[in-house]
């Protein structure tokens, strides 16, 4: 059984939940912004506002900031899949006895099952005491992907049978979006791919840009 939500639960959460988040300057922008691309990600989904909603476990009650990170990050993922030529995407509702992956799509007539990780603003580096400056760390960075990759995969991912298996880390820090290039990320994620001896079956994707992403015109 679904639950219902509809604008006004949407709206409700999401003006709590913006005024705990630092760095947004127009809130309201950013509120009909994030109803702007639930309305197209529903579209590219083929799902009404309600169902898309609890296929990105939307929890209106809970205004942690990291869980609200997280379902954007969800949110993000299907533009990005879209991007890249992704099909029949299909975000998948949490079950309580039984984890799903986030999503399952196709691509060149092949399954794909998806799961979205996110590095939250909150576990961004801080600056270097001495200088000043966020010093960027391609050891600690490809460290926390293959941590949380390894957790994704000994969980609900490894034990289906799909053709491709598709994990995204969504890098929500600034920092590290910025001191990286996307040949870094190319190189970290190859490493990364490499030290945990992953199989074909296994691609790695990285989505940055949390703060670009929200305040886009």
């Amino acid at each position: 059984m679904t639950t219902e939500y509809n604008l006004a639960n949407l709206n409700t959460y999401l003006k709590k939940v913006i005024s705990s988040v630092s760095g947004i300057k127009n809130k309201e922008k950013v509120i009909s912004r994030i109803v702007s691309l639930l309305d197209e990600a529903s579209q590219i989904v083929d799902l009404s506002l309600s169902d898309l909603l609890d296929g990105l476990d939307f929890q209106p009650n809970n205004y942690q900031v990291e869980k609200f990170e997280a379902f954007l990050a969800e949110l993000r993922s299907i533009f990005w899949l879209s991007h890249f030529g992704f099909t029949e995407i299909a975000p998948l509702p949490k079950k309580k006895k039984s984890k799903n992956p986030d999503f399952k799509a196709k691509i060149n007539n092949k399954n794909v099952v998806v799961e979205v990780f996110c590095l939250t603003k909150k576990h961004q580096q801080k600056r270097d005491s001495r200088l000043g400056v966020f010093i960027n760390s391609y050891e600690k960075l490809e460290k926390s992907f293959a941590a949380n990759i390894q957790k994704v995969k000994k969980g609900q991912i490894s034990s289906i049978d799909s053709e491709v298996k598709l994990l995204i880390c969504v890098v929500n820090s600034d920092p590290i979006s910025r001191l990286n290039t996307k040949e870094d990320f190319i190189s970290i994620l190859t490493k990364v791919h490499l030290s945990l001896d992953l199989d074909k079956s296994y691609s790695l994707g990285v989505l940055t840009g949390l703060m670009n992403f929200l305040q886009e015109s």
